[in-house]
């Protein structure tokens, strides 16, 4: 969990997410369809000890956020606690914005959702 929190903070700071290289556990478990999607590929369980490498660049990316957005992340953190980073450019925020739109007369085919 603390190294989901820190990724996150980072990837907020830096307004965009930080894509990890690889990820090792010292605990035990099956991994899970959707653990790509959090940390990449490349994990392993039940090693040594518990890391995650990424870019080093990364931590030199600038901080993009200002006293505004600190506001309205704290006003939301409790749900960080349990809700991954989102891409508020990708394209399922896309989606999700196109269809929250009140001017849509017909449902949108999966090709106009992608532009």
């Amino acid at each position: 969990m603390f190294l989901v929190l820190i990724i996150s903070l980072l990837c907020w700071l830096g307004g965009r997410r930080i894509p990890i290289d690889r990820a090792d556990f010292r605990h035990q478990r099956l991994s899970l369809r959707d653990d790509a999607l959090l940390w990449g590929t490349n994990l392993t369980f039940g090693t040594d000890h518990t890391e995650i490498e990424f870019a080093s660049d990364c931590l030199r990316l600038p901080v993009i956020q200002d006293l505004a957005s600190l506001k309205s992340f704290l006003r939301t953190a409790p749900q960080w606690l349990v809700i991954r980073f989102r891409n508020q450019h990708g394209l399922a925020s896309q989606v999700h914005q196109r269809l929250r739109r009140p001017t849509l007369a017909i449902e949108p085919s999966p090709n106009e959702l992608s532009r």
